[in-house]
């Protein structure tokens, strides 16, 4: 039989089993010895129900069939010891098979809390124990306990072969007898396997102080479930001793608050992926507190409507009704609360908390591909996916997580047309629901919009780059304009004029046009080297910068150092123009305002950028009241127009140091 198949079958028959005990219990009413044991039939299924949905989920989980198999087995127990007691104790010979089923439930009395409780604790969350050292405890208590089991089984089949009603009455037992001590044996399983309850519970507890992440998520939500059932026994064994004994907790309710840990372990394991934990522990605190006011009124409605019908049997007309009414008021309040509680305790995760994640975590100056990777990486850690791939028309590629498992592809459209794919695949053993898919296809839309804004921005910046690359050309094409045109003319028109002042009459006016046109040929030189200089196209950037230092220490007499080395990788000319008038203007503020004696500049590549510095041990000033000149604004300026960013560290009496950084990505 295939998994799928024997999932459901599974909780079919946890569901007749438990039926046909819960029906029974509620027949027999207060049985001696029974009590309300219908409600722990609605532990047991509700186990296996539980177990159902992880599987669902996760169907390679194993935890999902130790709830499954764990809860139908104790739906089992449950119908024996009820089915023991009725054919034995209360209708004598009404069913068959009431020796068998008294065995059954003497041995088995123990398991259900193992079940329960026990395992799902200790081999949380994966089904498999969490270290070595975890798996040797289980071995140590599991063999002991399958023992006790065990010796109370061949004890009992004796005694349910003879006489099976000594099984199920105490009165009919003897102190040393073959039933007495096979019960005997099954207590002390079951002391056992509570002892060993606390033991998780404190193991889950030392696991929560070591993990992160979706662990310590995990984890977290198991601890709030032992406290929910512990709060709740503490408060029904307290409503004897509070009310003077008249009035006690209902037992059923004590059976069921049992529920609180394996579906604390449920939920940790399965919900946890599409709900914030503060949501969810919100949002079942508000359930709880409307549940206790339903069930107020359930109980002031029974009340009248027994004391109008005059009834007091266990199952009644009046019970019916009273549930009734309840039932149709809790339609409307239920509807209340859904309509008017999201914006006190927000929703599950969605397109707003996708949005709002990748948007703190964000930064203007990212290239295309970084920020396509945050994004597939914030999808995938806010719906706790295995893999998430994205594909952009036109455009990048980008994948994060291991891709495990049945993918589920989602197009992205905007504008009315396709602009990519988002490829997903969840996490190992799991598979994805129809809220999930759901979820993905709104998702899909906000990351279709980003990513053609992402598209947007990346066309802009080329555009950009595409500009200040024509922006170098123009200035190189004007540059040999200058140099090759108007330069020789006025060398030539130089050279005309000081050849006809040796022959003119009166050569001082000759001579005086030109110097002049010496000026203008200097003035040409000037703007042609500051258009761009010849020196950093024909050495490159460090000898050029070289040069520079080396003509202003004989200028001004400070005494300058390079640091830099020896070669460097060919740089975009767009980066090496910058990077070079930064230096420089960092050079002119030093001999200008520093007072300087020494001065260092730095020049580094590594990881993609080009870092300079320019560092002097001046007088230094405050940044933050004096901002900085002119020259320092302009290195800002050129730094953050090719994609860079500089900083300026100074101080009284501590030199200043002018840092700029570039990303050397950018092609010329």
């Amino acid at each position: 039989m295939q998994r799928p198949v024997l999932r459901h079958v599974v909780l079919a028959g946890a569901i007749i089993t438990s039926t046909a005990h819960i029906v029974g219990s509620l027949r027999s009413g207060d049985l001696a010895g029974n009590g309300d044991s219908w409600a722990l039939g609605v532990v047991a299924v509700g186990q296996t129900a539980l177990g159902w949905l992880i599987l669902g989920r996760r169907p390679g989980l194993r935890m999902g069939w130790l709830f499954s198999c764990g809860g139908a087995f104790c739906c089992v127990a449950f119908l024996s010891d009820w089915w023991a007691k009725e054919t034995l104790v209360h209708a004598p010979g009404s069913l068959p098979f009431g020796a068998f089923a008294a065995w059954w439930s003497t041995w088995s009395a123990p398991l259900p809390v193992a079940l329960l409780v026990v395992a799902p604790l200790l081999l949380f969350p994966n089904g498999v124990a969490r270290s070595q050292r975890w798996r040797r405890f289980i071995v140590l208590v599991t063999v002991p306990f399958v023992g006790l089991v065990f010796g109370s089984a061949v004890l009992a089949t004796a005694v349910a072969i003879r006489t099976p009603l000594m099984l199920t009455n105490s009165n009919a037992r003897t102190a040393g007898s073959s039933a007495d001590r096979a019960i005997g044996l099954s207590s002390v399983g079951w002391l056992l396997a509570a002892a060993t309850a606390f033991v998780a519970v404190a193991g889950v507890l030392f696991a929560r102080r070591r993990a992160v992440g979706d662990l310590r998520r995990q984890c977290t939500t198991v601890v709030i479930g032992v406290g929910v059932l512990l709060t709740a026994m503490v408060a029904t064994s307290l409503v004897g001793p509070l009310t003077g004994q008249r009035h006690e907790a209902p037992e059923a309710l004590a059976a069921v608050l049992w529920l609180a840990i394996p579906t604390a372990v449920a939920v940790a394991i399965v919900r946890y992926r599409l709900f914030e934990l503060r949501v969810l522990v919100s949002r079942s605190i508000l359930v709880l507190g409307v549940g206790g006011l339903l069930t107020g009124a359930y109980f002031g409605v029974l009340l009248a409507a027994e004391w109008v019908a005059g009834s007091s049997t266990k199952v009644s007309a009046a019970s019916l009704v009273a549930a009734a009414v309840v039932g149709l008021v809790s339609v409307f309040v239920a509807a209340g609360i859904s309509a008017n509680t999201r914006r006190w305790f927000g929703r599950a995760t969605g397109v707003h908390v996708v949005a709002a994640r990748f948007d703190d975590g964000g930064h203007p100056d990212d290239d295309t591909v970084v920020t396509l990777q945050r994004l597939v990486a914030t999808v995938k850690d806010e719906l706790r996916l295995g893999s998430v791939t994205l594909t952009v028309d036109g455009g990048a590629t980008v994948r994060v997580g291991d891709p495990e498992g049945p993918v589920t592809s989602v197009v992205l459209e905007h504008a009315g047309r396709s602009s990519g794919a988002l490829v997903v695949t969840p996490r190992r053993g799991e598979a994805l629901s129809g809220r999930d898919r759901d979820l993905l296809d709104q998702i899909g839309r906000y990351v279709a919009l980003t990513a053609a804004a992402i598209r947007a921005n990346d066309d802009l910046r080329a555009a950009q780059e595409a500009l200040r690359r024509a922006h170098i050309e123009e200035r190189r094409r004007l540059r040999m304009d200058l140099h090759d045109g108007l330069g020789p003319t006025l060398a030539a028109i130089r050279l005309k004029l000081v050849a006809y002042a040796r022959h003119a009459s009166d050569p001082f006016t000759v001579t005086e046009i030109a110097d002049q046109t010496a000026d203008a040929i200097r003035e040409v030189r000037r703007i042609v080297e500051g258009l761009q200089p010849s020196l950093l196209e024909d050495l490159g950037l460090v000898a050029a910068v070289q040069i520079l230092v080396a003509d202003t220490s004989q200028i001004t007499g400070i005494c300058f150092k390079v640091d830099a080395p020896d070669e460097l990788d060919v740089l975009p000319a767009t980066i090496a123009a910058t990077a070079y008038r930064a230096i420089s203007e960092g050079i002119a503020n030093v001999t200008r305002h520093s007072g300087a004696r020494t001065c260092t500049v730095t020049i580094s590549l590594r990881d993609g950028l080009l870092d300079t510095s320019v560092a002097d041990d001046g007088r230094g000033f405050d940044p933050g009241t004096a901002g900085g000149g002119v020259g320092l604004h302009s290195i800002r300026a050129r730094a953050r127009a090719v994609g860079g960013d500089a900083t300026i560290a100074s101080g009284f009496g501590r030199g200043t140091v002018v840092s700029a950084r570039f990303p050397i990505g950018v092609k010329s």
